[in-house]
């Protein structure tokens, strides 16, 4: 069972995401609705997987994502993203998410994604590298992490980089 924290502007959503989670056998250790609260209740409660809203204000999202990752560069962050996102989930993943969700994902597209998240080790070789990258290689990295979620090609975006 997993120790998630959900981090969502919006009562409701945060509740829709939590009753979401339990369905994956999840456990929300905390719903937090800021940024501050949310580094509050990282300190506080130490989750395994954060669910951070992306949605309404994507620098809010990615400030947010930097922030629990200052107290924890080893935290397992999962962006919230619009189906229409490609660009909010480039910037998630380039902040330091591990992954990236829709906000309208049925409980076994999450329970897929946090399988993914449990498997891969937080110290990994793969994950320190990509962060000591200069940016436009750890955008590369990204970008190809992104391929196949959507069908748009994105070699000419990477070959301009």
């Amino acid at each position: 069972m997993h120790r998630v924290m959900i981090v969502h502007e919006s009562w409701l959503m945060r509740e829709i995401l939590k009753s979401e989670l339990v369905k994956c056998h999840c456990h929300v250790v905390y719903c937090a609705s800021t940024c501050l609260d949310a580094r509050i209740a990282y300190r506080l409660h130490k989750p395994d997987i954060v669910f951070v809203d992306t949605t309404q204000n994507a620098n809010r999202g990615q400030q947010t994502i930097q922030n629990i990752l200052d107290l924890d560069n080893t935290a397992a962050v999962i962006a919230l993203v619009h189906p229409d996102g490609d660009t909010a989930a480039l910037h998630a993943l380039v902040s330091g998410a591990r992954g990236f969700l829709t906000i309208s994902s049925p409980a076994d597209v999450i329970q897929q994604e946090l399988n993914r998240i449990a498997e891969v080790n937080p110290q990994s070789q793969i994950i320190a590298k990509t962060m000591d990258m200069p940016i436009a290689v750890r955008i590369r990295s990204v970008l190809r992490m992104l391929s196949g979620w959507r069908t748009w090609s994105r070699r000419g975006v990477t070959e301009s980089l």
